[in-house]
């Protein structure tokens, strides 16, 4: 018994899942060959304080505003915010009135 839906998967969607791969690949492939000819070069401590303390930080920044994204969603506030543009859109401009 499967609960889930079965989705097709389209063309576009494999062509973009193997861009994604090949980036991947390229990107991992870059990475272990500039740590291979790093070889033995040391970092003073700062060095590894700064990178350290940067790295939590984006990650921290990341976290905070994924968080943010989906409470918002969830609250409804992006929900509420076309509900406000849609009834703008049907109340009539208050300058184009001609009853003043």
């Amino acid at each position: 018994m499967n609960l889930l839906p079965q989705r097709k998967v389209t063309p576009g969607q494999i062509v973009m899942m193997a861009v994604l791969f090949v980036l991947l690949t390229v990107t991992v492939v870059w990475a272990s060959g500039v740590w291979v000819l790093s070889g033995d070069t040391a970092l003073p401590y700062r060095a590894w304080t700064a990178l350290i303390l940067g790295t939590a930080f984006s990650v921290v920044v990341g976290c905070g505003l994924m968080a943010l994204m989906f409470y918002s969603s969830r609250q409804g506030y992006d929900d509420r915010a076309v509900l406000q543009f849609e009834r703008d859109k049907r109340r009539p401009c208050p300058a184009r009135r001609s009853d003043r």
